[in-house]
């Protein structure tokens, strides 16, 4: 049943493969696809109703008035407005197809960018493809060991594990995505350990620079840094802890998003089982727990640091007896 809520008609809850779940949350987080505003963000989720999960760059035609429900959008002309944002970013992109008989125009399919695939964390998907012999209609999925120089760095076994296709060290596997050629890859290793260096330490401490090269030009980049006294590996460190520190933050922005009104009215407790206080979220108001001190109501914001203590299991949430 399709519900209408202040002019915006919601379609009814669609059951999505987890990785399209997590990239239409992606597509509404404020920290994420910073060039977007709200209406683009919701034109986007509505978007990702309709891709298929094991050909991300497939064409989608959804009905228009499908997709502004999806999208959670009031009006035709804010769908128009959404999906035009969206192409002139690059997230999309649009063509229109024309009647063979009439020549009119009717068709307008979608089609996610790589721009868009990489931004919302799809990038990385590898699908194991059900057997013919499977009934049950699912399929597996599996992240593969991320590419990108960032999340292989997050790795702590990186620095020894080789990746079965290449058979190289998987921490220098980004340099492949720079048109580089797994011979050019060997022979900067050979002359990073007659320097003294790694090669994936000098890669992860100038990938800011890096990315933006292709071919020759990231080999002769390299191969002049590999002879220069500088001190990648504590450079590299550094980058690999703040990596580290932003993948907490962002969990604990997850776990904050998770704490709703769904709890209005739970208990906040300890560690040990210690009252703190009543867990406060109703009417839109932002959450909170409330405290009764000496017969006067204080207050403690639900906020990174409270997300982090109940992240750590430092604080809990108990349904109110």
């Amino acid at each position: 049943m399709i519900q209408e809520t202040s002019g915006v008609t919601f379609a009814p809850t669609r059951h999505l493969p987890s990785p399209l779940i997590a990239a239409r949350a992606a597509a509404m987080h404020r920290l994420n696809c910073l060039d977007l505003n709200l209406t683009a963000r919701r034109t986007l989720y509505g978007i990702l109703t309709f891709v298929t999960i094991n050909n991300l760059k497939r064409e989608i035609f959804p009905r228009r008035e499908t997709l502004r429900q999806e999208a959670m959008l009031g009006s035709d002309a804010t769908l128009y407005r959404g999906l035009a944002t969206l192409e002139a970013l690059g997230y999309i992109t649009r063509s229109q197809k024309r009647q063979t008989r009439t020549g009119k125009f009717y068709l307008s399919p979608i089609l996610l960018t790589d721009k868009a695939v990489l931004l919302l964390g799809l990038k990385e998907l590898i699908h194991e493809y059900r057997s013919i012999k499977v009934r049950d209609g699912q399929y597996k999925e599996r992240s593969k060991e991320p590419q990108s120089l960032q999340k292989s760095s997050s790795n702590a076994d990186s620095a020894n594990a080789i990746d079965p296709e290449t058979k190289l060290p998987v921490e220098v596997t980004p340099l492949l995505q720079l048109d580089v050629r797994k011979s050019a890859i060997c022979m900067l290793m050979a002359k990073a350990k007659a320097n003294g260096k790694r090669l994936s330490d000098v890669t992860k401490a100038v990938w800011h620079n890096l990315y933006r090269l292709r071919g020759r030009e990231v080999v002769a980049y390299l191969s002049y840094l590999l002879e220069q006294d500088r001190d990648f590996e504590s450079k590299a460190k550094e980058l690999d802890t703040r990596q580290q520190e932003a993948i907490q933050r962002q969990r604990y922005q997850r776990t904050l998003e998770s704490l709703d009104s769904r709890y209005d009215g739970w208990q906040v407790v300890s560690k040990a089982g210690l009252p703190v206080g009543t867990f406060v979220c109703r009417d839109g108001s932002n959450p909170r727990v409330e405290q009764r001190r000496e017969g006067r109501l204080a207050t403690l914001p639900v906020n990174l640091t409270f997300a982090e203590r109940f992240s750590e299991g430092e604080v809990r949430l108990q349904r109110t007896l």
